[in-house]
């Protein structure tokens, strides 16, 4: 499997990634049993998309510095771990994301404050960010 690690670090590197040599080999070793050299690939970029990016990539050198409140511009690659939605309760946000046929009550009612469920929802998405400010 080593052999197939520059094809899919080039892969990576196309789209401004660097994976994690020890992450990247763990990687193939997972996705051995595959003999397509495409196939190989995409299992591997599956496996980075539900992979946590402090394990699975190089951190881009200098990036808070980047930052300072500058519009970015250049392609980075981010792990989001929670986005909010101020405009919108949490519970409806929720309902959106675990219950496809949610409808939203019509009349509004008084306040009736639960807590927490233990219940956790995890997704994954890529696109692209035409600017992002910090």
């Amino acid at each position: 499997m080593v052999e197939n690690a520059p094809e899919v670090e080039r892969y990576f590197a196309e789209r401004h990634i660097r994976l994690k040599k020890d992450w990247l080999l763990e990687a193939l070793h997972f996705v051995s049993a595959e003999k397509s050299q495409n196939r190989l690939v995409d299992l591997v970029y599956q496996q980075w998309l539900f992979a946590d990016i402090k394990t699975s990539t190089e951190p881009i050198d200098g990036l808070r510095q980047l930052f300072d409140g500058r519009s970015l511009y250049d392609p980075y690659v981010f792990q989001i771990h929670s986005i909010s939605d101020i405009g919108t309760s949490n519970l409806k946000q929720y309902k959106r994301l675990t219950d496809p046929s949610y409808e939203e009550p019509i009349e509004f009612d008084q306040p009736n404050p639960k807590p927490a469920g233990g219940k956790k929802c995890q997704t994954s998405q890529y696109q692209h960010v035409l600017e992002a400010k910090f």
